[in-house]
């Protein structure tokens, strides 16, 4: 490190500029218990020796880390803080190179192999404190699934949500499961907006239903059930005027919402909503919508017409002008210009649901915008400019923390369309954490989310997990294994268990990276023929089988083949 810092040249600096650089790297940067190296290193980056022109310095010392940790006889020190120095280097070039890809492809995964079993113990430590707090252990947790990193950075998210003044009521909650999530949240009463005394006198506003009804009944009769794009949403709140349906190419924005905040319909008639909640709306004109299209007042009674209308649900969010994202936690929570709003989404109960998920993932490429608690009422930021976006150190002297780039990471996937380059790990990975009212609902959103060749609303959970599958062509081996009773016993898809969630069930403390360790890829085809290179074990009779199943007829199939073990292979 002493050869290193002389190639470099870095000494004590005074200058006035760096310093005040050097003042906010110092609030925000991870800790580190090797002081004199964090010192050295945040004075490396104050004076702008460090950034995507220069990155030798990063990576020598990665590289110094890495050769550090694999001495013939483990590790050559045990009094440094290894994960704080990578911590540090990591965070550092995020904070100068924020959209660029890493400098480290090869260095990161591999000393992240060789820490984790620090980096998880960090991590379960850090999410037991947040849940003795009031925070929910269950959706810090499940996390895990859409970082890149796995488990391996929950301890940066759970000390950015120590630091908010609202906890929450989840110290009972564990991390696998959440009480409030699977609460019926159709009976949770609308919220007014206006104040406590006005609320006896507060009336409400009729959206007729029947010209709803008589709009999705005109796109019923169309051949073989594709009807022509229509956009249905109400004009934006008038006193002046009756409500009345927009006219097709007007603008108007979406929300985004949770019914357990207390913003769907509740047990109010159809069409009806309390006034001061929808005067609030008139936020639309902040973001020039001449309409809103709003669950709670754009979905038909006639049970056909509803029918349409949820199989086109997302179809409102990628025409809207604008989504706009409301949840009470966070119009409760005051905005900062320091990164952790983004923390605050993500542990919101926002996050939590699989429709929502659909909603931002169906509004990519426009605009979203959240609402925060502001000096003067709510504020409108845009997340990609706002929230996803930090300052350069230069202009207000608030730095980010490395939890903000760990929520940033998992919200941009969410910006992006599945491709070569997000498939059915990042899928999984994206939905598995998240809860619907309807067990179906999670296959159905991954089916209009990826829009598979086939692929109809109405298709049975089975189906559309073939679909998603031969959709996204192949597979990593070790997320193939599953303990499921498989949808088909003989053919090509007898390999398939009956959700898509079924499997990569397992991935472990590394997240993505592990696929990579553990075996190459499987092809599936159209009918469901996987093909791929597997280790053949033949069974000996002295050999031990020990079946892994969640149910017995999957036991009693295993010990039957078993019966017979000069026809059996056992594959890995």
């Amino acid at each position: 490190m002493f050869a290193l810092s002389k190639v470099a040249g870095i000494r004590t600096c005074c200058e006035l500029s760096c310093l005040a650089t050097r003042q906010a790297l110092q609030a925000a940067a991870p800790r580190c218990q090797w002081a004199s190296f964090r010192d050295y290193f945040l004075t490396a980056l104050g004076c702008g020796l460090v950034g995507s022109r220069d990155l030798f310095f990063l990576v020598a010392i990665l590289r110094l880390v890495d050769e550090s940790l694999s001495g013939p006889c483990g590790p050559r020190f045990s009094c440094i803080d290894a994960h704080g120095v990578v911590d540090l280097i990591k965070w550092g070039y995020r904070i100068f190179d924020n959209n660029q890809p890493s400098p480290f492809p090869d260095e990161v995964p591999r000393i992240n192999r060789k820490l984790a079993r620090g980096y998880e113990y960090r991590s379960l430590s850090s999410v037991q404190e947040c849940g003795y707090r009031g925070i929910c252990r269950n959706r810090l947790w499940n996390l895990s699934f859409p970082s890149p990193h796995g488990i391996l950075e929950l301890s940066h998210l759970a000390e950015v949500a120590l630091s908010f003044s609202q906890k929450g009521n989840h110290k009972d909650c564990t991390e696998q499961f959440c009480l409030y999530s699977h609460s019926n949240s159709t009976l949770v009463e609308q919220i007014h907006k206006c104040r406590p005394s006005e609320r006896d006198i507060c009336t409400e506003v009729c959206f007729p239903p029947e010209l709803l009804n008589a709009k999705f009944s005109s796109s019923i009769a169309l051949v073989k059930g594709v009807r022509e794009l229509q956009d249905i949403a109400w004009e934006c709140p008038n006193d002046a005027q009756v409500p009345r349906l927009i006219q097709n190419g007007q603008r108007y924005m979406a929300i985004s919402h949770v019914w357990s905040g207390g913003t769907g319909a509740g047990l109010k008639k159809p069409g009806a909503a309390n006034k001061c909640l929808v005067d609030f709306f008139r936020i639309g004109r902040l973001v020039r919508c001449e309409g809103i299209w709003w669950d709670t007042i754009c979905i038909p009674a006639g049970k056909e017409e509803r029918r349409i209308a949820m199989d086109s649900m997302l179809d409102n969010y990628e025409r809207a002008a604008v989504t706009v994202v409301l949840v009470e936690d966070l119009v409760n929570s005051e905005w900062k210009d320091d990164g952790s709003p983004a923390v605050a989404i993500v542990l919101s109960a926002w996050f939590t649901r699989g429709w929502t998920a659909a909603e931002l993932y169906a509004s990519r490429g426009r605009p979203v915008k959240f609402l925060f608690k502001g000096r003067e009422g709510p504020v409108l930021k845009d997340l990609d400019t706002d929230i996803l976006a930090h300052k350069d150190p230069d202009k207000n002297g608030i730095l980010p923390v490395y939890g903000f780039f760990v929520a940033a990471d998992i919200i941009r996937k969410f910006r992006k369309a599945f491709s070569k380059d997000l498939g059915l790990r990042d899928l999984l990975g994206l939905l598995r954490g998240r809860t619907t009212s309807w067990a179906k609902d999670r296959l159905l959103i991954t089916g209009l989310m990826c829009k598979p060749r086939g692929f109809e609303p109405i298709s049975t959970g089975p189906r559309i997990t073939q679909l998603l599958a031969s959709h996204f062509r192949s597979i990593p081996v070790i997320d193939l294994y599953h303990k499921e009773i498989p949808a088909r016993r003989k053919g090509p898809w007898a390999w398939c268990p009956p959700s898509i969630f079924d499997l990569a069930s397992s991935p472990g403390a590394l997240g993505g990276e592990q696929q990579t360790l553990l075996g190459g890829l499987c092809e599936i085809s159209a009918d469901g023929t996987l093909r791929g290179i597997f280790k053949a074990h033949e069974l000996l009779e002295t050999d031990e089988v020990t079946p892994c199943a969640s149910h017995s007829a999957v036991i009693v199939e295993i010990d039957a083949a078993l019966s017979n073990r000069r026809n059996c292979l056992l594959l890995k």
